[in-house]
């Protein structure tokens, strides 16, 4: 056995003896990890086993990473996270600094000012032959959901007439949304006649949420279907322009130097609202997608 494989071999291991959190960010872990793991052997760096890794390799990486176009902040710093994760299960937390701006790397932006909303066309849905996974998309934008959260929704448990009750959430955040509209509504009914189990969620019985999941995000990428995460924004402009009477400043709205005293008041009610909405416990976070 090669020196590569043993190395990635033995971080294997240390992932498959440490299930910490959701599946979702156990999978997303191990395929960053041993991302890194076979960029070190790329660049030269011939490691054994995984208790080698120090803090030069971390370094090593970073500023890989700052020297690409297309590793943003945001992916660095989840990177990073899995980093500390992997030094804290091999004993060695405390030789990379807490702070990533030890590292350089600069803060995630969270106001672009881009429109990153998506909408959803009969298009869209006529490239996926699958009722189940189009059922799932129409759920982000027509509820601002997750992913996740559209796959593990029990529609008969959730569905409590005015609201919906989502309670299998990232980090545990449950939250009622509002039925606003008929459209959602039929979409409620639709998948209960769908799915006819009380209990039943849109992940089909006879297979996992993680394998359910890999099969849904492939037949996204076939269809053509990319960031999905712009029907959440979408959902968001929706409910800002219902709440205050005007458009969000993502999509052409006024500013905020632009507004009225009344128009501030309705302005911040909106952003807290969507914040809880979209399941964010951050109030601030709104602003990613209203500006």
């Amino acid at each position: 056995m090669s020196n590569r494989h043993k190395f990635i071999g033995s971080l294997i291991t240390i992932l498959k003896h440490n299930k910490d959190g959701s599946y979702r960010t156990q999978n997303d872990r191990s395929k960053s990890l041993i991302e890194m793991a076979k960029q070190l052997y790329q660049d030269g760096y011939q490691l054994e086993h995984i208790k080698q890794f120090k803090t030069k390799h971390v370094w090593h990486l970073v500023e890989s990473w700052k020297s690409s176009t297309t590793v943003g902040s945001g992916s660095m710093k989840n990177r990073m996270s899995h980093i500390r994760w992997l030094m804290q299960k091999i004993g060695k937390e405390n030789s990379i600094p807490s702070s990533n701006d030890h590292f350089g790397i600069p803060k995630r932006k969270y106001v672009t000012g881009e429109d990153k909303s998506r909408l959803l066309t009969e298009g869209d849905l006529s490239k996926i032959k699958s009722e189940r996974t189009r059922l799932i998309l129409k759920s982000q934008e027509l509820f601002g959901l997750r992913l996740e959260e559209s796959l593990k929704l029990q529609p008969f448990i959730c569905d409590l007439g005015e609201q919906l009750h989502v309670f299998k959430t990232k980090g545990g955040r449950e939250r009622y949304i509002p039925i606003r509209n008929q459209e959602q509504r039929q979409w409620l009914d639709e998948v209960k006649v769908f799915v006819k189990n009380q209990e039943a969620s849109l992940i089909p019985p006879e297979t996992s949420y993680i394998r359910y999941r890999h099969r849904v995000e492939k037949r996204f990428q076939r269809a053509d279907i990319n960031k999905v995460h712009g029907h959440r924004h979408l959902f968001a402009h929706r409910v800002f322009e219902e709440l205050t009477g005007f458009p969000c400043p993502a999509k052409g709205g006024p500013k905020a130097s632009e507004l009225t005293k009344e128009q501030r008041d309705l302005d911040k009610k909106a952003r807290l609202l969507i914040s809880h909405l979209l399941g964010h416990s951050r109030r601030y976070i709104s602003s990613v997608y209203v500006n």
